[in-house]
């Protein structure tokens, strides 16, 4: 039930993949999806062509995608290792500590 909700959250932005035409626009999107509440589940978004085409654009055009990566399936430490990542804001760094700790609590022996 909650994977669902989750997948439900990110359907909006999914749709907004199919308008999102320049580079700017996934940029937005990337950012607004992972400032979004609700949404913790980034890899359908992260597997568009519109946001894998950001890995032949500039260096910062990149860089979100490495960002939406981080997401997916990074940590929080992930994203302080790499200084040519763009900054979080509050509900980023919150989102991103969160699947962070959720990541680290499947790794660690119980």
């Amino acid at each position: 039930m909650e994977q669902i909700k989750a997948l439900n959250a990110l359907e909006p932005f999914l749709a907004l993949t199919k308008s999102a035409t320049s580079p700017r626009a996934v940029i937005d999107l990337i950012t607004r999806a992972t400032a979004a509440p609700g949404t913790y589940i980034f890899t359908e978004l992260l597997l568009t062509p519109q946001i894998q085409a950001l890995s032949t654009g500039t260096p910062e055009q990149a860089a979100y995608l490495t960002l939406l990566e981080i997401f997916s399936y990074g940590t929080y430490i992930d994203y302080t290792s790499n200084p040519s990542l763009p900054t979080l804001s509050p509900a980023q760094t919150l989102k991103l500590r969160q699947l962070s700790f959720l990541t680290l609590a499947k790794i660690l022996p119980t």
